[in-house]
């Protein structure tokens, strides 16, 4: 399958999404499949020979230029929606066509520039790519508990523009995408504000190596990442002093991958507390103060070295986001301090208990859950090696990228893709919904259980008559050769070709038990083509059937299997094609 990565925020050489380019793409090619990066225009050079990315897009994930304080975001929005559409098409032109398209850590500019160049590029849906878009930042709610259940309000009046750009881009077209998110809390949030479903997958970040904290000797205390004001990094000075009052003991690494400021808000104001750290590293030898980017194995080197890692981060902001640093420190086995009432205090409690958490977004408040850590150290880290072993087993690159593939339809496995150049052969036509009339189950056979919502973020399915029978798991009836699903063809389309073509169905279907035929059938229901055997096997397959126009009424899937056997399927995607004579010993 070849694959478009897209990261228009994967600019510099630190941060979670130059750790998800080195991470995830690797994913995808260990399944066998092609992937092209493509990451903003002033993509660092380094970055680009490391991870082989390309400089591409020219507006930046958290771009800001409008100067007008209070609609700045609404402003920006429209300009920079266009950009981004117009450089779809020209990586599309330049690069494509690809199987799969996925973009990473998507705001509102990047979702509806996403849905409107769909809509304008691929009018024709069974010629589209599958789409997965990573809603990966925080969606900025409150969340309160109603009578009813969950109860929002906005934190951020701009995360309305991702509700704005289902309404931009027209609904049904936004449903042809796939949208995800990495766990469960941002899902059901994404859900509420989009009006779209929102699937919740596991944790992408990269597995560093594993081992067994103890509580012997010195233990070190790791405040490491893309620092900000909002991360804690103003009160690092105040607080490593209040620490080394208290615990002789500790040791102490710092590192601040933005060092010059080039991606902060309040870069003097950094800069200020840079130099108060560079100061008390000077008087005090177990500071470690390390001011320059750390990827890959240096990055991973890093946690290693930590016993506790502390994410000192303002928790109205975790609410509902996450923190890469968190997953990638708990599968390492670091004991976690975190903020209260946030996702990733969910994670340490999910984990095991596997760190302390803080209620209260002050120095106090912080060094007090540090304390607790120290001080219940031996426990802890028994409990974060337990917890990080279970973590590894859910969570990385490769479960990510399953994750993905799967929400979006497909199997695991390379060749379980649609080939999407056919449909630009000569003396091909490839019908629209209204092509599939009445779907129908027949003879006992029902919906076995129901994953209705599916049907609504498959890139390429039908959204009128045919929608209600995808991406449902069927089960026929136990005798074999009664007609379990029956498909038929709209007339109209006899009258759009010309009369030697033939109709030629292709399918995507999951046989989960037993055996599935496929088979077109004239008006007297009788056979008119060659039956498709699908036997049941684990992922998606793909099958194909043709019959002569003047012959195909409809399309026709039942139980094949020994009596007494039912079969059970899911119809994951299916288009339907007029082929001329002259082009089908072409296509067969």
């Amino acid at each position: 399958m070849k694959i478009l990565y897209i990261d228009t925020g994967l600019r510099y050489p630190d941060g979670h999404l130059a750790s998800s380019a080195l991470s995830l793409p690797p994913a995808f090619r260990r399944l066998g499949h092609q992937v092209t990066i493509l990451g903003h225009r002033d993509l660092a050079p380094g970055l680009q020979r490391e991870i082989g990315a390309l400089p591409f897009f020219r507006i930046y994930t958290w771009q800001k230029t409008s100067p007008d304080p209070l609609v700045g975001w609404m402003v920006d929005f429209a300009k920079y929606v266009n950009f981004t559409v117009a450089d779809l098409h020209h990586a599309w032109q330049q690069f494509g066509p690809f199987d799969f398209v996925y973009v990473n850590t998507a705001r509102p500019v990047q979702l509806a520039a996403t849905g409107l160049w769909l809509k304008e590029g691929f009018p024709n849906r069974g010629a589209a790519p599958a789409i997965v878009v990573q809603l990966g930042t925080t969606p900025a709610l409150f969340r309160s508990q109603g009578p009813s259940g969950s109860v929002f309000s906005l934190r951020d009046p701009s995360t309305l523009l991702h509700r704005y750009a289902t309404n931009l881009v027209d609904k049904e077209w936004m449903e042809q995408i796939t949208l995800v998110a990495v766990n469960r809390t941002i899902a059901e949030e994404y859900s509420y504000i989009v009006d779209l479903p929102v699937v919740p997958v596991t944790a992408p970040e990269e597995l560093p190596a594993a081992r067994q904290r103890t509580s012997t000797g010195a233990l070190t205390l790791g405040f490491m990442g893309h620092q900000r004001i909002d991360k804690g990094y103003e009160f690092l000075p105040d607080l490593i002093s209040l620490l080394l009052s208290k615990h002789a003991r500790l040791r102490f690494i710092v590192q601040h991958s933005d060092p010059d400021g080039r991606s902060q808000a309040e870069p003097e104001r950094m800069a200020r507390v840079t130099a108060q750290l560079r100061s008390l590293a000077d008087r005090a030898s177990n500071i470690e103060l390390i001011l320059k980017p750390a990827t890959g194995a240096a990055w991973f080197s890093l946690i290693d070295r930590c016993d506790i890692v502390a994410l000192p981060y303002e928790p109205a902001n975790y609410v509902d986001s996450y923190s890469a640093i968190l997953g990638e420190a708990l599968a390492s086995g670091a004991v976690i301090v975190a903020p209260a009432g946030t996702t990733m205090a969910d994670e340490i409690t999910r984990a095991g208990g596997v760190g302390t958490t803080f209620n209260d977004w002050t120095v106090e408040s912080v060094a007090t859950a540090i304390d607790e850590a120290v001080e219940r150290f031996a426990d802890l880290a028994q409990r974060a090696s337990v917890g990080g072993r279970a973590w590894r087993k859910k969570h990385g690159p490769d479960a990510y990228v399953s994750a993905v593939i799967e929400a979006a339809g497909f199997s695991n496995k390379s060749n379980a893709v649609h080939d999407y150049t056919e449909v630009e052969r000569p003396g091909r036509q490839q019908f629209q919904p209204e092509a599939i009339i009445h779907p129908k189950l027949n003879n006992g056979a029902s919906i076995r259980k129901s994953k209705r919502w599916l049907s609504r973020i498959r890139h390429s399915i039908w959204r009128h008559q045919l929608a209600r029978i995808l991406n449902v798991e069927v089960e026929t009836s136990k005798r074999p050769f009664e007609y379990s699903l029956i498909l038929k063809i709209g007339a109209e389309i006899a009258r759009e070709v010309p009369r030697d073509s033939r109709l030629r169905v292709h399918a995507v279907i999951e046989v989960k038990a037993g055996e599935l035929g496929l088979v077109w059938v004239d008006k007297k229901y009788q056979l008119v083509s060659s039956e498709k055997t699908i036997a049941a096997k684990q992922g998606v397959q793909q099958v194909a059937v043709s019959a002569p126009i003047t012959q195909a009424y409809a399309l026709i899937l039942r139980n094949v299997g020994a009596a007494g056997e039912s079969a059970v399927f899911i119809l994951r995607w299916l288009s339907v094609n007029a082929v001329s004579n002259s082009a089908t010993q072409q296509l067969s």
